[in-house]
């Protein structure tokens, strides 16, 4: 015979945490930089972003100034190039928050190399 041990939550909270493991990603967007009415038109581009990730939660918090992203923490990863273009449409005048930065910052381009001499003209017969 088989036996389960069951282990009781001791609350809510825990049981939430014990069933799914959840990462957040909190987004900062300064307040003052939030568009009049953006979020009505976020909303249902968010959702469809969280529902194309593996049912990420992706809520607009206009009074807070943040976009909190729950779930796992892959599918977070896969939908930030998403995000970015999401933040870079709805918010045009704020800088990319680095949070959704990849890696280091991108090193500058290397200086053009100066224009060769051109060549000498013939003399003048």
């Amino acid at each position: 015979r088989l036996y389960r041990l069951w282990r009781v939550a001791s609350s809510p909270r825990e049981a939430r945490a014990s069933s799914m493991a959840e990462d957040e990603l909190i987004i900062p967007i300064d307040k003052a930089l939030w568009p009049k009415g953006v979020v009505r038109g976020l909303a249902p581009v968010l959702r469809s972003l969280g529902d194309k990730h593996g049912n990420l939660a992706i809520v607009a918090q206009q009074a807070k100034g943040t976009i909190l992203v729950k779930g796992a923490a892959d599918k977070i990863e896969e939908a930030k190039p998403e995000l970015r273009a999401i933040i870079e449409e709805h918010f045009p005048d704020t800088d990319m928050p680095e949070e959704l930065m990849d890696g280091p910052p991108a090193a500058p381009a290397a200086p053009a190399a100066p224009p060769a001499p051109a060549p000498a003209a013939p003399p003048a017969p």
